[in-house]
């Protein structure tokens, strides 16, 4: 009888222990690792210079639809992490910036039919990921 009350009790010591042990790293690798959705919140984006991102915004258009001069049309997206709730949650402008970027870099005059969705980021070490998807094209010159 007294053998099986210290049994009990070194299992359940054991089970204790062993929640500690498991639950702390995945906690604390929530606290000390960067998320893995990509840029956090509105923050600016330091991997490209404030010029570049300047001729971006005047050189690339954001149109309702596609205009009859499109050619070269493709889907692109962007996602940025609300990670801290402290942090601004990422905005639809934040996005739409991230959008022009985007086609600039591949070289493209527009984007058209943006959309935005927002989904749980958990896995990714973010509270959710806001996503936008659009149409991205070059448009002939006149």
């Amino acid at each position: 009888m007294c053998r099986d009350f210290i049994n009990k009790m070194y299992i359940k010591m054991l089970l204790r222990y062993l929640i500690i042990f498991a639950v702390l790293p995945m906690l604390s690798g929530c606290l000390s690792h960067p998320n893995l959705a990509g840029p956090r919140g509105n923050a600016h984006l330091t991997a490209v210079s404030l010029k570049e991102q300047r001729e971006a915004r005047l050189t690339v258009k954001v149109y309702q639809q596609i205009p009859d001069a499109a050619f070269d049309v493709r889907d692109i997206q962007v996602q940025r992490c609300h990670q801290y709730l402290g942090d601004d949650a990422p905005s639809d402008e934040t996005l739409t910036d991230d959008l022009i970027l985007a086609a600039y870099t591949h070289g493209l005059d527009g984007v058209s039919e943006i959309h935005f969705e927002k989904k749980g980021g958990l896995l990714q070490n973010c509270w959710y990921v806001k996503r936008a998807i659009a149409k991205s094209f070059r448009i002939k010159a006149e």
